[in-house]
């Protein structure tokens, strides 16, 4: 059922960054604007879980990794919008698949997780898949390895703690409480934000209505829900091959994209010529190889 999860989290994933994507180039000035909704939306179902399961006493076992890894996701958010705001999205996106090779590393550490060498092997194949099916032409990074580079690299990291301080979290409790404290932790680290960036997200919903605010609330809405599956296959899956399963995302990236541009070109246009697509399979073949492996 991990696998199940993980590929489903990845499947709402790959729909929120189609429309992010739409969203932040037509609509949306900062990118941070998501991620404050993401924060809002987040309060109310967390108060609910933690009402429905009657606010079990909480435990430094727990609250500490919880907020830990919420604070995690927020400085993950915030490298990653720091480095877009400096560089081309598809120069500093595939290195978010490093995060997989930093689980591995941290949940041997602090996890005790350790594999079969072949396992390894699959890790490396779907990250190396990954990052092929993001590559274009002259999308990468020349020369010395500038700042975006390098906070890329923070952003990877800090999504690698994330999903570690998690599974470490639910070992004290279930994946209910875990979602819901992660959830509530990572609004309060958000509330500095709030106050810095409250003006700019009353402008775009000023300036672009109701729809804007309804498909970021709506998109932000799958984004939890992604995060909640990834907590459920978290709470019986390894850490580092959950990680790594739910790297087949771009897999579901290029299907939506080549749909879109295919049938609602005003939309969303993606290049979908035969070289593009014969580098995205081939990128696909090494995804469901190392999938294969690490199942």
């Amino acid at each position: 059922m991990w696998i199940f999860y993980s590929l489903l989290s990845a499947f709402l994933m790959a729909v929120v960054n189609m429309i992010d994507k739409f969203v932040l180039t037509r609509w949306v000035r900062k990118p941070v604007v998501p991620l404050l909704v993401l924060g809002l939306i987040g309060l109310f179902p967390a108060l609910v879980i933690l009402f429905v399961q009657g606010f079990p006493p909480p435990a430094l076992g727990l609250l500490l990794p919880s907020f830990l890894a919420g604070t995690s996701f927020v400085f993950m958010s915030f490298f990653y919008f720091s480095a877009a705001q400096t560089e081309d999205i598809s120069r500093v996106v595939p290195l978010f698949y490093l995060s997989p090779l930093f689980v591995s590393g941290l949940a041997a550490a602090f996890l005790g997780e350790l594999f079969p060498a072949k396992k390894y092997v699959g890790v490396i194949l779907l990250v190396a898949g990954a990052v092929l099916m993001n590559v274009k032409r002259n999308s990468s990074f020349r020369g010395r390895p500038g700042r975006a580079f390098w906070q890329m690299i923070l952003a990877a990291l800090f999504l690698a703690a994330y999903t570690v301080l998690t599974k470490r979290a639910l070992a004290a409790s279930n994946f209910w409480i875990v979602f819901a404290w992660t959830r509530l932790s990572m609004l309060a680290v958000l509330i500095p934000f709030y106050f810095r960036e409250a003006r700019e997200l009353r402008a775009t919903v000023r300036e672009r209505g109701l729809k804007v605010a309804g498909l970021l609330t709506f998109n932000e809405a799958l984004a939890m829900a992604s995060t909640l599956f990834i907590t459920i296959a978290l709470s019986s899956g390894f850490a580092t091959l959950v990680t790594t399963i739910s790297s087949v995302q771009p897999f579901f990236v290029l299907v939506f994209a080549v749909f879109m541009s295919s049938f609602f070109p005003k939309v969303l246009r993606e290049e979908t010529n035969r070289s593009v697509l014969a580098l995205k399979l081939a990128a696909i073949s090494l995804m469901f190889s190392g999938a294969a492996l690490v199942a």
